[in-house]
C-alpha cells in the first residue's frame, strides 16, 4: 500500500511540476506579449516622434528662410522698377538661384503682384493667370506664410510633387508686393521615412488630409480610405485625431502611432507589429531567467548614461547661440565660472568685441550675408581662443571671449584677428572694436563686463577697427 502511495505521490509530484511550468509559461507568455506591446509601442512612439521631428525641422527651415527673404530689402527696391528688363531682370533671378543654392531647395520663385507674372530660380517667368489657384486661395485666406502640397516642372519637363511655403512680401505701408516661395520636393520627405522605416523595422506612411495632391508613385503617402484599409482602423480614428499631437492605437497584434502636423495637414502613421517581438522575448525566458537579469543590468547602465548624455547634449544645444554656434549668456557665464575656478593662479583676460557698422551689411547686402559674416568672425575667434578660450556670442553683432592669458597676448591675438578679418581668401571683409581687461579674482562677470564694455566703447570713439586695454 506504502509503495501505491509513493507512486501517486510521485505523480502528484511531476504533475504539480508540470502544471506550475505551464503555468509559468502561459503567464510568461502573456507577460512576454505585454511587455512586446509596451517596448513595441515606446519604441515607435519615440521613432515616430524622431520621423515628425525631421518633418517638422525642414518646415520650420523653409517658413524661417521664406520668411527672411520677404523681408529682404532687396525685393522692395526691385519691385520699383521691375519693368526695366534685361539686367535688371537678370538681378531677381540671380537672387532667386543664391538662396536657392544656399538653402538646398529645388524651386525658388517670386510673384509679382503688379504685373502677375512669376520669376524663377532657373531663369524662367511666367504669367500666373492661367495657373493661379494656389495664389488666389493664399491671398483669401489673409495669412502672411502658408504651406502646401504643388506641381514642379523639372528639366525634362515632368511635374513632381514638392510642398511649398508661400509668403506675403510687403512694403514699408505695408502694400502687397507679391509673394516669395521655396519649394522641396516631396523625394526628400519620401527618403527621410524610408530611412525610419529601415531603422525601426516598421511600416510608415504619411496620410494626405486634404486628399488632392498624391499619387500612387509614392507609396508612403496615402489618402485617409487607403491608410485605414492598409492598418486595419476606421477612416474616424485617422480624421478624428488630426488635432491631437500623438494617438496611440492597438489593433490585434499591430500597434500603431497617429502624429498630425498642423503647418501642412498631414497625418504621420507608424506600425509595428508585436507578435514575433513577443516570441523572441518568450524564448528568451525559456533560455534563462538569470541570464536576462543578467545581460539587463549592463543594458540599464548603458541607457541611463545614454539618457545622461542625451540630457547633456540637450542642454548644451539649448544653451548655444543657433547661427554661430557659440555659447549663449547663461551657458557663457557658466563655463566662465568654472574657467575662473580653474585659472585661479594665472593671468587671465576678459575681451568684449563688435563688428564695425554690421547694420551695413544687413541693409546692402540683405540678412543672410550679414549671417555669414558672424558666422565666419566665431568660427575664427573659436579657433584663436583654444581649448582653454570661451567664446560666445553676448548679443546681436557683439561677442565675449575669456581668455587665460594676460591682456597684452590677448590684445596681440585679438588684433591678428582683426588684420585676418580685413584681409582674407574667403573676401568677407569686416572689421572689430575690441575691448580688454584683466579679469580678476573675486570679481562677478556682471562687473568685469562692464569694464570690458567701457574699453570696447574708448576703441570705437577712437576710430573703431583697434583695441583697447583698461
Amino acid at each position: 500500500m506504502k509503495k501505491y502511495y509513493v507512486t501517486f505521490a510521485n505523480i502528484f509530484m511531476v504533475f504539480m511540476i508540470s502544471a506550475s511550468f505551464l503555468i509559468a509559461q502561459r503567464f510568461q507568455a502573456n507577460l512576454n506579449k505585454e511587455m512586446a506591446k509596451d517596448y513595441a509601442k515606446n519604441y515607435i512612439m519615440l521613432s515616430s516622434s524622431n520621423v515628425v521631428t525631421h518633418i517638422e525641422d525642414y518646415v520650420e527651415q523653409m517658413r524661417v528662410v521664406g520668411q527672411m527673404m520677404a523681408n529682404d530689402v532687396f525685393l522692395e527696391t526691385w519691385m520699383e522698377n521691375e519693368d526695366d528688363g534685361g539686367q535688371h531682370t537678370r538681378a531677381i533671378y540671380d537672387y532667386l538661384r543664391t538662396y536657392k543654392e544656399l538653402n538646398g531647395y529645388d524651386v525658388l520663385f517670386f510673384v509679382s503682384s503688379e504685373s502677375g507674372v512669376g520669376y524663377y530660380s532657373d531663369g524662367r517667368s511666367k504669367s500666373i493667370a492661367g495657373d493661379a489657384d494656389w495664389y488666389t486661395q493664399f491671398m483669401e485666406k489673409d495669412v502672411d506664410v502658408m504651406f502646401d502640397f504643388g506641381t514642379d516642372v523639372d528639366s525634362t519637363g515632368n511635374e513632381i510633387i514638392a510642398l511649398f511655403v508661400d509668403c506675403i512680401v510687403r512694403d514699408d505701408d505695408e502694400n502687397i508686393l507679391g509673394v516669395i516661395g521655396a519649394g522641396m520636393y516631396i523625394d526628400n520627405i519620401v527618403d527621410i521615412v524610408n530611412e525610419y522605416d529601415e531603422t525601426i523595422d516598421s511600416d510608415a506612411y504619411i496620410v494626405d488630409l486634404n486628399d488632392d495632391v498624391f499619387t500612387s508613385s509614392y507609396s508612403i503617402f496615402k489618402t485617409v480610405p487607403e491608410c485605414a484599409a492598409i492598418l486595419g482602423i476606421s477612416e474616424s480614428d485617422i480624421t478624428d485625431n488630426a488635432t491631437s499631437s500623438a494617438t496611440y492605437i492597438e489593433h490585434d497584434d499591430d500597434m500603431i502611432i497617429l502624429r498630425y502636423i498642423l503647418s501642412i495637414n498631414v497625418m504621420v502613421a507608424t506600425k509595428k507589429n508585436v507578435a514575433s517581438l513577443a516570441n523572441e522575448l518568450s524564448y528568451s525566458a525559456q533560455e534563462s531567467v538569470y541570464l536576462l537579469t543578467l545581460l539587463m543590468i549592463p543594458v540599464i547602465i548603458v541607457f541611463v548614461i545614454l539618457l545622461r548624455a542625451i540630457e547633456r547634449r540637450i542642454v548644451s544645444f539649448q544653451n548655444t547661440d543657433e547661427l554661430t554656434c557659440t555659447c549663449n549668456n547663461r551657458l557663457f557665464k557658466q563655463r566662465f565660472n568654472k574657467a575662473m575656478r580653474r585659472d585661479y593662479k594665472i593671468s587671465k583676460s576678459l575681451v568684449m568685441l563688435d563688428i564695425d557698422n554690421f547694420k551695413k551689411y544687413n541693409d546692402t547686402m540683405g540678412h543672410l550675408y550679414g549671417n555669414t559674416v558672424l558666422q565666419f568672425i566665431a568660427a575664427e575667434l573659436k579657433q584663436r581662443a583654444g581649448d582653454k578660450g570661451i567664446v560666445g556670442r553676448w548679443g546681436g553683432d557683439e561677442f565675449i571671449v575669456y581668455l587665460p592669458m594676460t591682456p597684452v597676448d590677448a590684445q596681440k591675438i585679438m588684433d591678428e584677428c582683426n588684420v585676418f578679418f580685413q584681409n582674407n581668401d574667403a573676401n568677407i571683409r569686416a572689421s572689430i572694436s575690441i575691448g580688454i581687461i584683466e579679469a580678476e579674482n573675486g570679481k562677478t562677470l556682471e562687473k568685469l563686463v562692464k569694464h570690458a564694455d567701457e574699453a570696447l566703447y574708448m576703441s570705437k570713439e577712437n576710430g573703431k577697427a583697434r583695441s583697447t586695454i583698461l
